[in-house]
């Protein structure tokens, strides 16, 4: 029931089984409960005390579940080492086409990338996918492939991560496996934004966010939420940014993967508000979280950046030094571009306000050299505006322009209106008129509005919205009511050309 999320269900039964004599499968059932409702310390106390009662010789089957369970535990903890020795006790113990396998090899990889072996931890999942080919199973398992394409992000390959996700989270819907179908809806609105596809991101997250109301999976929510911030807040829908953020909270106590979700959801808010302070304060819990590995290995949590960014803002330019200096070098080692090319970003606003134009240009020619022909409009976007901001305070207010327009035209085509104001703004200052825009304004509509329109727009019948969307068909049309209302329209014709305007 938990596996398949029907929380509700499982919850029912948490009485009656707790009354059950102490063992390994009661805790084990117990504690992998208290993981999914995002309980750490109770779900650490019951799976140890299960670990205790199991009995590797005689119920092999039951401990690799034990362990596998702590090994998802861990991944709650951001604690690599944890994930890499219970996952690979889990392994030990279980056997060829278990699902408990399966799950603990995709684990596994993941662990042993946050150690820093990034190569190693994609050998994993590659070696399991064969696994599974060579016992016949026909598609290869949700769980693995959605950790294989998670660690494709994390190392920059973008597009072909994005691709095994898009196959991932409906594969894993299909089996019926909504803790994994989450992951991956999330993990794809989030690939989906980061390569400019932001209407695709919208709808992904949307329907991540459908899932995770029906399954009651916690410890996921702060990650789901964070997903589907991005865009809105980049947007400046602070409407509905500003309802993720609220749901996105999580408290001292909570797992650091729901810390970590929070935190950024939050930082994206402030980030696209201009707001340094509160992108320092957002991110201020992710500074103590220990260990560090997982938090600090490159590509997994985009908030070095933001961070950076925000101190040098404030003016804090020797703690922004402090901070950037050892996450360039370790970017560096692990040649991660797209993380090189983000801290170099920052790291030229920092010698530019130190007054070292040198560096300063260094910087920023290896930030643009690292995004060289990658397929990231909103990475460059903010690249070329800060790189021309900073030219034209130089005095240099031709290549400036050039760079501010660039960037201009990059936010205009995304939409991102904040982004885009803070370009004209600049570009103004170096004596040139914005180009005359007109943009939708997302502002009236919820998020859940939002997807319903689009896909209406896009000729979709209220049942096929519904499937889309996981809702039912009176959903849709309790939505379609309200979106005619905001918009002052009547037919599915005129929602169609607002949107093509």
């Amino acid at each position: 029931m938990v596996g398949a999320g029907d929380l509700g269900q499982a919850t029912a039964f948490v009485r009656e089984i707790s009354t059950f004599p102490a063992s390994a499968m009661r805790d084990a059932a117990l504690g992998y409960l208290a993981v999914v409702r995002g309980r750490p310390h109770e779900a650490e106390n019951l799976l140890l005390r299960a670990w205790e009662f199991a009995d590797p010789t005689r119920e092999p089957g039951v401990a690799a579940t034990v362990a596998q369970r702590l090994a998802l535990h861990s991944v709650g903890r951001l604690d690599g080492a944890g994930v890499v020795d219970w996952a690979r006790r889990a392994i030990d113990l279980a056997v060829a086409g278990e699902a408990v396998r399966a799950e603990a090899q995709a684990v596994l990889g993941l662990g042993v990338a946050w150690r820093g072996r990034h190569a190693e931890g994609l050998d994993v999942h590659e070696a399991a996918l064969s696994e599974t080919r060579a016992i016949g199973e026909t598609a290869p398992p949700p769980k693995i492939t959605m950790a294989h394409g998670w660690l494709l992000l994390a190392a920059g390959d973008v597009v072909r991560g994005r691709t095994e996700l898009m196959e991932t989270a409906p594969a894993a819907l299909g089996r019926g496996s909504i803790r994994i179908a989450l992951w991956a809806y999330a993990w794809l609105a989030l690939a989906d934004f980061t390569v400019g596809a932001w209407d695709e991101s919208l709808l992904n997250a949307d329907r991540a966010v459908a899932l995770l109301g029906e399954s009651g999976h916690g410890w996921l929510r702060p990650l789901v939420r964070w997903a589907a911030a991005a865009v809105p807040a980049a947007r400046g829908d602070w409407r509905t940014t500003e309802e993720h953020v609220r749901s996105a909270a999580a408290h001292p106590g909570d797992y650091e993967l729901m810390i970590v979700g929070s935190a950024l959801a939050r930082a994206q808010l402030a980030a696209a508000r201009a707001d340094n302070d509160g992108v320092l304060r957002a991110l201020e819990p992710l500074t103590g979280i220990q260990p560090r590995e997982a938090i600090d290995e490159p590509g997994f949590w985009p908030w070095q950046d933001l961070y950076g960014d925000a101190l040098v803002s404030a003016g804090m330019l020797d703690e922004a030094e402090a901070f950037l200096t050892p996450r360039e070098k370790l970017a560096a080692a692990r040649r991660r571009r797209l993380q090189v090319a983000r801290l170099a970003r920052v790291r030229g606003r920092l010698e530019s306000a130190r007054g070292d134009p040198q560096r300063t240009e260094a910087a920023f020619q290896l930030s643009l050299q690292q995004l060289g022909r990658l397929p990231l409009p909103f990475d460059r976007g903010l690249l070329e505006f800060a790189y021309g901001q900073i030219l034209r305070r130089h005095g240099k207010r031709r290549a400036a322009a050039a760079r501010l327009q660039a960037a201009a035209d990059r936010f205009a085509s995304l939409e991102a209106r904040p982004y885009l104001e803070r370009c004209e703004r600049e570009l103004i200052a170096c004596g040139l008129a914005p180009a005359e825009r007109r943009t939708f304004d997302p502002t009236r509509l919820t998020a859940q509005e939002i997807a319903v329109a689009r896909l209406v727009a896009d000729g979709l019948s209220n049942r096929q919205v519904a499937a889309e969307l996981f809702v039912s068909v009176k959903t849709v049309q309790f939505h379609l009511t309200h979106i005619y209302a905001k918009l002052g329209i009547g037919s599915r014709a005129e929602l169609a050309a607002q949107f093509r305007e």
